[in-house]
């Protein structure tokens, strides 16, 4: 008799938790604009719309960079340079035609360093795509002197295994404060791909001394998966092979990986030879996209790209 009774209100109260999650759902559900309709929190406001630039208005952008009184926005056909002293007055300064995306970016005092994904003729901004099977193709990243925001300058290109979609850029420290390094994430391997073969567990490295920008070269492709990463779990967008993104808190040496079916935390106390110290996966993610942490270093929150970039979904 106790245990029936028991059953009768356990079942009384998971009907009254479904119920309740069931209202929650449907409230959520009706506060989700139709197609279309653009709708921000009471603290945000649209002051301006600023077409983009002659060259690039056809090609999507992707990334925004800020330093000081200018954003630097990444584009599929090359990047531009806004200044947004007066938001409501943000006009571009400059903008430079250099095919290859996605153009992730970065910038570090006079330098601005962007990511190329997309299989090229060669390194060049008159570059035309070309199949990834030919050996001499390249992919990788490129960098520009930007003292000059009315003239940003090509001054080096660093090739790098399966090309730069992503790329973070970590200040040296200590003796070596005068250089930065490239956390280069990539993905996708194939076996006939002569420069992005499988496995590709990992990330490249690239150490750019400031004084002599032009002297940027990989100095290390730290394996971060040596087992190969999560293969085989249903549902995933595409199995482990390398990483999509990484953040860094290098005031604190730390940095957090993306890594398509792994979410990972480094050590990256040695800028050169950052070391794995927590790897998770979850069955509810299909694409560990990117990684941001609290001030305290303490969390980490990761995002699922559910879907991918193209055909986002939920």
């Amino acid at each position: 008799m106790f245990a029936s009774r028991r059953i009768g209100r356990t079942l009384v109260v998971a009907t009254a938790a479904v119920a309740t999650l069931m209202s929650t759902m449907s409230a959520q559900a009706a506060d989700i604009p139709p197609p279309g309709q653009i709708v921000t929190s009471p603290n945000v406001s649209h002051v301006t719309n600023v077409p983009k630039p002659a060259g690039l208005e056809t090609t999507i952008n992707t990334d925004i960079a800020f330093q000081g009184d200018y954003a630097y926005v990444g584009n599929y056909g090359g990047f531009s340079i806004y200044d947004i002293r007066d938001p409501k007055r943000t006009k571009v300064v400059s903008s430079v035609v250099c095919p290859g995306s996605q153009m992730d970016v970065a910038v570090y005092e006079d330098l601005l360093f962007t990511a190329v994904d997309n299989s090229r003729s060669d390194d060049s901004c008159t570059s035309v795509a070309q199949p990834a099977t030919v050996k001499e193709s390249w992919e990788g990243v490129r960098i520009f002197d930007v003292s000059d925001k009315k003239n940003p300058k090509y001054i080096k290109s660093v090739e790098t295994n399966c090309g730069s979609h992503t790329l973070t850029m970590v200040p040296g420290k200590g003796k070596d404060r005068r250089s930065v390094y490239l956390y280069v994430s990539s993905y996708n391997p194939n076996v006939t791909f002569p420069d992005c073969l499988p496995p590709h567990d990992k990330i490249s490295v690239i150490k750019v001394p400031l004084r002599k920008p032009t002297e940027a070269a990989v100095v290390s492709a730290p394996v971060v998966f040596p087992d190969g990463g999560n293969e085989t779990q249903p549902g995933l967008l595409l199995p482990t092979s390398g990483c999509h993104d990484i953040t860094v808190y290098a005031e604190k040496d730390i940095a957090a990986g993306a890594c398509m079916g792994d979410g990972v935390l480094f050590d990256i106390s040695d800028r050169e030879n950052p070391v794995i110290t927590a790897r998770v996966t979850d069955p509810n993610f299909a694409f560990w996209h990117s990684a941001t942490f609290n001030n305290e270093g303490t969390k980490v929150i990761f995002t699922d790209e559910l879907g991918g970039g193209g055909a986002a979904t939920c």
